[in-house]
């Protein structure tokens, strides 16, 4: 029995819908009734950066709506706290929480987590 499934994308993405999308397909295509399912991680390969995406004539989604929607998403949670919007696949209620007590400080991405010192 396959416990992974692989795809590759038919353009690469930023989107976190289309991302969605891909993962509960993959997650249907493994699924087995009656084998116990805990926990799933998904990998990103071969990434490239937003100005280097190579684009498809086959592609059906609207990069610019997408984006924009993002980023309106992004505002939303900013102004009226994070989780304020999110989408259905995350469900309404989430019985677990991300673990961090291990999580090494982000000195380098989040202002708030700088070390503060004192002379």
């Amino acid at each position: 029995m396959t416990k992974y499934k692989t795809t590759s994308l038919l353009v690469a993405t930023n989107h976190t819908q289309e991302l969605m999308g891909y993962a509960l397909a993959l997650t249907e295509r493994l699924y087995r009734r009656g084998l116990p399912f805990t926990k799933a991680g998904v990998l990103l390969m071969e990434l490239v950066s937003d100005n280097q995406m190579q684009i498809n004539f086959f592609d059906t989604c609207d990069r610019e709506e997408a984006a924009r929607l993002l980023q309106a998403m992004d505002e939303i949670n900013e102004q009226m706290g994070r989780g304020t919007l999110r989408y259905g696949a995350e469900g309404l209620k989430q019985g677990w929480q991300t673990r961090a007590e291990q999580r090494s400080p982000r000195w380098t991405t989040q202002w708030d987590e700088l070390p503060i010192v004192k002379a």
